[in-house]
């Protein structure tokens, strides 16, 4: 579980620009573009606050507490760095594309300093970060909407990841920007890993999985708190339980997008 650590935050980071995407490149700073970003904001800002208001609402119904903490719906802290990093991001492209790159390396390598360090600043740290692996999903995204499952680049990035995991690997929290490795090893890893993630998910044909990229938020925000309650009353003490629970939650998160994302209200537009 350690080990998807190091690429499962900057997956989702890399592949998501083609979901909320720092609208392109040309004048940003005119009004309609900067319109366009504040509804976009709003959007996110919107979908944080419905799934935090759903994560405490369900940890009261299980525990009988009202906690307002990112406790009661943990993968929350995405959606915050994500709102950070499509900012910052958009007013980095308005420069020339080298010193976008360069920006984007300094505030990387910035975050990654003081989470060695075990700073995160209200997750500020986390969005410094993780910034790169937003940047990277914008300047792979050619390579990103190609179809074709690309065995050589595939088969390279899976080795650069199993070298980086078998010589340097260390426990990894990008949520709480606990960094441990040195950064060149550490981005190596994470981006390697989500290619190979990437291209693996070129192969899956299965048309009803759809909704699991195009709405790939919300699972991942309503996961938590169907595992809250799934928990309160079943354990997976044995590998048999395990996969039940986890067949179980896979089928609830699929349905969750169907209440979310409907003929009536699609949560994933409001404000825009």
């Amino acid at each position: 579980m350690e080990c998807l650590r190091l690429f499962l935050c900057p997956f989702f980071l890399f592949v998501v620009w083609n979901i909320y995407p720092p609208l392109g490149l040309g004048n940003l700073l005119n009004k309609p573009s900067l319109i366009k970003l504040g509804r976009g904001i709003l959007n996110l800002i919107f979908q944080f606050f419905i799934f935090f208001i759903l994560g405490i609402t369900t940890y009261y119904i299980v525990k009988g507490q009202w906690l307002i903490a990112f406790k009661v719906n943990g993968p929350l802290w995405f959606l915050l760095v994500l709102i950070m990093d499509k900012v910052i991001f958009y007013f980095l492209l308005v420069r020339p594309r080298y010193q976008t790159i360069v920006a984007v390396i300094f505030i990387g390598l910035w975050g990654w300093y003081v989470g060695y360090h075990g700073h995160n600043y209200f997750y500020l740290g986390a969005a410094a970060t993780s910034l790169p692996f937003y940047a990277m999903g914008h300047y792979m995204k050619k390579w990103l909407l190609d179809d074709k499952f690309n065995f050589y680049r595939c088969l390279s990035a899976f080795m650069i990841w199993l070298i980086c995991f078998y010589l340097f690997f260390s426990p990894q929290n990008i949520a709480l920007n606990m960094i441990t490795q040195n950064p060149i090893t550490f981005y190596l890893a994470a981006i390697s890993g989500s290619i190979v993630v990437v291209e693996f998910c070129k192969c899956i044909r299965v048309k009803w999985m759809l909704p699991f990229g195009k709405y790939s938020i919300i699972p991942m925000c309503t996961h938590w708190p169907i595992l809250l309650c799934i928990q309160q009353k079943y354990n997976s003490n044995s590998f048999y339980e395990w996969c039940l629970i986890l067949i179980i939650t896979f089928v609830l998160s699929y349905l969750s997008i169907v209440l979310f994302v409907n003929r009536w209200w699609d949560v994933t537009k409001i404000g825009k």
